[in-house]
């Protein structure tokens, strides 16, 4: 450059722009100008060759090679670059000195994948003289990740003349790994092709990933506790949140909700009439909670699941040798719920005889132990719920007449899943993650077409036929989108036949959002190189990343 050496500064701050300004043609260093602001965009190294003009030489051909310099641990954050200038006749020396006061780590790599040249820094990290590594080492001898073959495939896609961005691992002299990002480039300095590979350390990075996953797994998972003990409605009834474990948004089921509300202070016996699997136990724990009782116990009899034999001994209790087996005296159901509730769920089952047993207690709050003799008296709210139709019982004389009107001093009528079709998105959102946690998945998602088909279908099982759909989708998802393509509708009606019309037609954007997802997920979201999502879809690196920003694709 012709200048003296008290001309330069220090060599972290020498400015070749600066200093080339007076020495070139306009259109030359226009074109240095223009090389340099797509490097700075790129991130990619350039080549330029320049002819000089001195006033005591006529001219002077040279070759620039720049690269630019990213700050310590900060990856994408420009410092600035290494520029080396040589003569255009010391081609012998291509490789020498270049980038050495780099603190990057940088290396060049042959089509054959032998290191061609290795900087001071890369040395120094690995454990190496430089001498020892150029021409003697392979690129897999440093990359604890990729194979031979796995190397080849990168350097054909990297020749291409796109930047890549990969991660990988690198290994130093004494097997000791760590994880580091790699930007390569292509260059083709006079028909002498190379890969430059400039890698960064990211263990820090990594370290500060696997943290913050875990803060955000911490808050993950208190979120979804407290979800789980305050389960809310979308619609909120009244004042503040009434009534736990249940959602919904539907007019005809607040209704229901408003009623539960009305008579839970009161002392009233409620009937709650329903079909099986509408969650009738749900709004009995609802009266019971709402009640002056609720710091009482509140004591559940399935009276379908008890033998004749043994059903007088459940509700009531029995003495001591009462029966065969009988070796001690057992406290009953309306012992225990004594100064609470009890809840007597599918009460149509139990036989005449019982039934005047129950109309006893009703009456009078006395019953005897079976054996016993003595008579106690009890202090106990009585919730009845059946999914038989009662007032069809009474007149076909299967159930008591006088014990019915006890028992339905209150009816409840709790609505099938069907006529609440809008809380159908609610409790498959819910199930879909209270069965995930349990089988340690993230599920996330359901496609709209397949939250429509089963707003469509009748559930004549009702919610628990929906829980149990939910519950085996969860266990046939292996993403984050729940898997329902297993599930055909069956039972009576028109809903119930599955019809790909009925389904929708997905869209365009939808369809391709899915199916990059789909790669992402398959390729461990490696976006670029051999092993990455772009060449399983058959995309540039750059494209798919310009996919996955339009459609709005992130990991989580």
């Amino acid at each position: 450059l012709q200048l003296e050496p008290n001309q330069l500064p220090p060599p972290r701050q020498l400015n070749i722009v600066s200093l080339l300004k007076d020495q070139l043609p306009s259109k030359q260093f226009a074109s240095l100008i223009q090389k340099i602001k797509a490097a700075q965009k790129n991130r990619s190294a350039f080549e330029l060759q320049l002819q000089l003009h001195h006033e005591e030489q006529q001219g002077r051909e040279i070759n620039i090679y720049a690269y630019p310099v990213e700050e310590d641990n900060i990856v994408g954050k420009l410092q600035g670059s290494i520029s080396v200038i040589q003569h255009s006749s010391e081609e012998k020396h291509m490789a020498g000195a270049v980038l050495e006061r780099s603190e990057a780590m940088v290396c060049w790599i042959n089509p054959d994948c032998t290191l061609r040249y290795v900087n001071r820094a890369m040395a120094s990290r690995l454990g190496y003289e430089a001498s020892e590594m150029t021409g003697q080492l392979e690129i897999t001898d440093i990359d604890a990740e990729n194979t031979i073959d796995q190397w080849h495939e990168i350097w054909d896609e990297a020749s291409a003349g796109e930047t890549m961005k990969m991660e990988s691992t690198l290994k130093t002299r004494n097997d000791r790994i760590f994880p580091a990002e790699f930007h390569l480039d292509f260059l083709d300095i006079k028909g002498t092709k190379l890969i430059s590979l400039s890698a960064h350390d990211i263990t820090e990075r990594r370290q500060q990933e696997a943290e913050l996953r875990k803060a955000l797994l911490e808050v993950q998972t208190l979120s979804e506790q407290l979800e789980e003990e305050n389960i809310y409605l979308k619609e909120e009834i009244s004042e503040g949140n009434k009534f736990e474990n249940i959602l919904t948004q539907s007019d005809n089921y607040q209704k229901v909700l408003q009623q539960v509300e009305q008579v839970a202070p009161t002392e009233a016996t409620v009937l709650i009439e329903g079909e099986t699997g509408t969650g009738k136990e749900l709004l009995a724990r609802a009266i019971h909670s709402l009640s002056k009782r609720s710091e009482r116990s509140l004591v559940r009899v399935n009276c379908a699941a008890l033998p004749e034999d043994l059903i007088l001994s459940e509700l009531f209790g029995h003495e001591k040798g009462a029966f065969t087996g009988a070796t001690a005296t057992k406290t009953g159901r309306f012992e225990l719920a004594d100064k609470g509730t009890i809840f007597l769920d599918e009460i149509g089952e139990i036989s005449l005889k019982i039934q005047s047993q129950l109309l006893r207690i009703l009456q009078e709050g006395e019953f005897e132990r079976v054996g016993g003799v003595e008579t106690l008296k009890v202090d106990v709210r009585i919730i009845a719920a059946t999914n038989r139709d009662l007032r069809k019982m009474v007149s076909e004389k299967q159930f008591r007449e006088d014990l019915y009107y006890r028992l339905s001093v209150f009816p409840l009528q709790n609505p099938p899943l069907r006529d609440r079709r809008e809380d159908i998105p609610l409790l498959v959102r819910h199930f879909m993650k209270q069965f995930a946690r349990k089988n340690g998945k993230t599920i996330d998602n359901i496609r709209a077409r397949d939250l429509k088909r089963l707003k469509q279908y009748d559930f004549p099982g009702n919610i628990r036929e929906l829980m149990n759909i939910v519950e085996q989708a969860v266990v046939l998802t292996n993403n984050k989108t729940l898997d329902l393509s297993y599930w055909r509708p069956v039972g009576s009606g028109q809903s119930a036949i599955y019809s790909e019309e009925e389904e929708g037609f997905p869209t365009l954007e939808e369809l391709q959002r899915q199916h990059i997802i789909d790669a992402l997920e398959k390729t461990h979201w490696r976006v670029t190189g051999p092993q990455g999502a772009a060449k399983l879809l058959g995309l540039k690196g750059q494209t798919l990343f310009s996919k996955m920003k339009k459609l709005g694709i992130e990991r989580e």
